[in-house]
């Protein structure tokens, strides 16, 4: 495994640690989800979901998620003790937070929580598109857009994660210490094809300030280690005996 560097080196640019960052988890798949090029491209058929590898428990965090193509698709956070039956990202129970990318004849992008349509009026995803996705785990709020430009909140005012400002929708307390990244497709016709950076390479577009890329570097060292070792792990000494012991 990379060695992490150090996470004050982290601009948000994107591509500038070495670090074990998030990929798609080959262990968290439904439906018919297909991982490649280290697992951060999806390909899928109808009714599918990935989770990404790494949680997102506290601090501010960004990703992107380059479409392949101009079918529905569903990209955002998600909690994973939400099901993960056979089934999209954006259905009931599943503690999500999701972006479908184009819906209906108005050929609109959707904000779906928790399986419900909260905002109907975003800009729809294409081919070459890129979605932008940040994650305030502090706050549980979280911002979606797509080539530099952020979406409105449901009061159509612009969405500013610098500032914490107009965000799409804010996470439920109760789920907010254990958010992943998350992408698949509904049904109909509907097919996940795009490939994920979370920070392995340049981004397309910097992180609103106070964003991170998602890696062991800089998640903080209480998330990484377990808070009383003693009672999971100890010396265990032992005396022989010369015979059967």
């Amino acid at each position: 495994s990379p060695t992490s560097g150090a996470a004050s080196s982290d601009s948000g640019a994107g591509g500038e640690l070495n670090s074990n960052y998030c990929v798609w988890n080959p262990l968290k798949v439904s439906g018919s989800i297909v991982l490649s090029e280290g697992d951060l491209k999806v390909t899928s058929g109808t009714n599918s979901r990935v989770d990404g590898t790494h949680m997102m428990s506290s601090g501010k965090w960004y990703f992107e998620f380059e479409l392949n193509s101009d079918g529905t698709q569903q990209i955002g956070i998600i909690s994973p003790t939400g099901l993960h039956d056979a089934s999209a990202p954006g259905g009931s129970g599943h503690n999500g937070c999701i972006y479908l990318t184009t819906t209906g004849s108005a050929n609109t992008g959707h904000l779906y929580v928790n399986g419900t349509a909260v905002i109907s009026n975003w800009p729809s995803g294409a081919d070459g598109n890129i979605v932008m996705i940040a994650y305030d785990a502090d706050t549980g709020k979280a911002w979606f857009g797509k080539d530099g430009t952020w979406f409105n909140d449901s009061s159509g005012n612009t969405g500013n994660p610098a500032t914490g400002a107009n965000p799409a929708q804010t996470i439920d307390a109760a789920y907010r210490d254990q958010i992943t990244p998350t992408a698949g497709a509904g049904g109909g016709s509907d097919a996940s094809n795009g490939y994920a950076n979370f920070g392995q390479r340049a981004f397309a577009h910097s992180a609103p300030s106070g964003f991170k890329t998602i890696c062991t570097a800089n998640i903080a060292s209480n998330d990484q280690t377990i808070k009383k070792g003693n009672e999971h792990f100890d010396v265990v000494t032992y005396t022989g005996n010369g015979g059967s012991q």
